[in-house]
């Protein structure tokens, strides 16, 4: 049956907001949130099956990124939803759209990042004591990353491996690799701004 339910002052039909609420009823979002923080990872289940693919499509249609970038990108966003509902940080209300912001504005940042990067690698207005300032200091922060982490990014950025193959290379799942290229990633970032900013 039909009906209208108020949520934050706005009314709406049950059947638009359990559509926006990944199939949830107000009560059912509620159990599962109070189940999460005991520990029950059913909601994450639900929020996989019913939105990841989309939020993912809507990452590569509005975005042009390709479909590795989304997932990852996907999955960060499953983390901090998971952290803010834990911390009671999000409500009923329309949370497949707060889902979808929440994972372009982690790309929005990555790509943020990526662009003070090529910034500082393809200034054209650097003179040369400048450049070889910036590659000392991204051969320095390269010394930081293990063994495993070093193959990683030179099979993926240099040799163009694809990760599936590379986690088959390595005996890991494809998502750990992913996971482990990321974080490699992270490290050397941080490693060589903390070199160059000074």
């Amino acid at each position: 049956m039909w009906s209208k339910t108020h949520v934050d002052g706005i009314v709406k039909d049950s059947d638009t907001l359990i559509n926006q609420n990944f199939g949830l009823s107000k009560d059912q979002f509620d159990v599962m949130v109070i189940n999460l923080k005991n520990g029950n990872e059913q909601l994450f289940e639900k929020i996989f099956l019913s939105h990841f693919q989309s939020c993912m499509k809507y990452l590569t249609t509005n975005y042009k990124i390709d479909s590795e970038t989304a997932y990852d990108t996907t999955m960060d966003a499953m983390i901090e939803f998971r952290h803010k509902l834990i911390l009671g940080k999000l409500s009923y209300g329309n949370l497949r759209y707060i889902f979808t912001k929440i994972a372009s504005q982690l790309l929005i940042k990555e790509n943020n990042r990526e662009a003070k990067i090529k910034q500082v690698f393809f200034d054209h207005d650097s003179d040369n004591a400048a450049i070889e300032f910036q590659l000392n200091a991204l051969e320095k922060a390269w010394v930081s990353l293990s063994d495993d982490e070093k193959m990683i990014l030179e099979a993926y950025y240099y040799n163009e491996l694809p990760l599936n193959q590379l986690a088959l290379k390595m005996d890991k799942t494809d998502i750990a690799i992913r996971k482990q290229k990321q974080r490699a990633i992270e490290k050397l970032k941080q490693s060589f701004f903390n070199i160059f900013k000074y």
